[in-house]
């Protein structure tokens, strides 16, 4: 069939009207090249860096810090304890201090821990002022205070007499029973497990386990090993001669010598205001107080009424 049959034939089918392209046509887009699509490059993947977020340096910063607190520990445990120092002597005394006997001449420190042993009678000044005197029988360990104390001292044998000063603070003797005081006169005595406790001045907590009685002035105590503390009839006037020194007043004011009794006693003066004063010499060394103080009112031309511890003392 040839070409010009063909297109007619096409043409003339029913229902067709088909695009047909000559041969030339066929052949002239067969002839031209083919555009084939250029290969596109394929761009290497970018190289990601994960940086992590910034870490908080706090907890090296406490570490460091506890560490050096541990070890600043370790070197204060391992340092050796600062001593304590807890008083003064105002006498010669023997005193045994971490196992050695020393003999330490007036004005020479004491500390926490030392032992004043038996000797000639003693005085000494504690840290707030007090004066502790102590007989010739006295052991006397020297302690560091508690909290909400000023002074502790443990008698294990013989007698002290304590001038405490006011403050308040307490100042406690442990002598079995636990004397405890704010700003008082009083003596304190250890023999053969028993406690005894006089009163010139203020009041005095004398405590034994659980139970405690106070003591004012011009009263004396007793307290046995494991029962409760009660009162005695001792005066403690005479339980106390043992800490006045021999004292001589020659030509002196009346008055004078009467501070001194009260200095020395529980005996207290009520005076009148017209009072003239005289001068009154007088020896002392281990009269009872009340035996002074007739001696001496009576020297001066004094009248006087006794009431318990106060003297009334009235002009003739």
């Amino acid at each position: 069939m040839t070409e010009k049959a063909l297109e007619e034939l096409l043409r003339n089918a029913p229902g067709q009207q088909p695009r047909v392209e000559t041969t030339d046509a066929v052949l002239q887009a067969a002839s031209k090249p083919v555009n084939t699509p250029t290969a596109r490059a394929i761009p290497k993947p970018a190289l990601v860096v994960f940086t992590p977020a910034p870490r908080s340096r706090w907890p090296l910063y406490l570490g460091a810090a506890a560490a050096i607190v541990l070890v600043g520990c370790g070197v204060w445990l391992l340092l050796p304890e600062t001593p304590v120092t807890v008083g003064s002597t105002m006498d010669a005394m023997q005193v045994k201090r971490d196992g050695k006997i020393l003999r330490l001449e007036p004005n020479v420190i004491l500390l926490a821990g030392d032992t004043l042993l038996p000797g000639s009678r003693a005085r000494f000044l504690t840290n707030d002022g007090s004066l502790v005197k102590t007989d010739g029988n006295a052991t006397v360990l020297l302690q560091k205070p508690h909290r909400g104390e000023r002074v502790r001292i443990q008698l294990q044998s013989g007698r002290v007499y304590v001038r405490a000063s006011a403050s308040p603070l307490s100042f406690i003797v442990d002598a079995g029973a636990t004397v405890r005081v704010v700003g008082t006169w009083f003596g304190v005595g250890v023999s053969s497990g028993t406690c005894e406790v006089n009163v010139l001045e203020g009041t005095v907590e004398v405590a034994q386990g659980r139970a405690a009685l106070n003591v004012t002035r011009g009263q004396s105590a007793m307290a046995l090993a494991g029962a409760a503390p009660s009162l005695t009839a001792i005066d403690p006037n005479t339980a106390l001669l043992w800490t006045r020194d021999y004292t001589t007043f020659t030509q002196r004011p009346c008055t004078e010598v009467l501070r001194w009794i009260e200095q020395n006693s529980s005996y207290r003066f009520v005076l009148p205001h017209n009072m003239r004063d005289r001068n009154v010499s007088i020896a002392v060394a281990d009269e009872p107080p009340r035996e002074v103080i007739e001696i001496v009112l009576i020297s001066c031309g004094l009248n006087y009424k006794f009431s318990e511890f106060d003297v009334i003392v009235r002009e003739p």
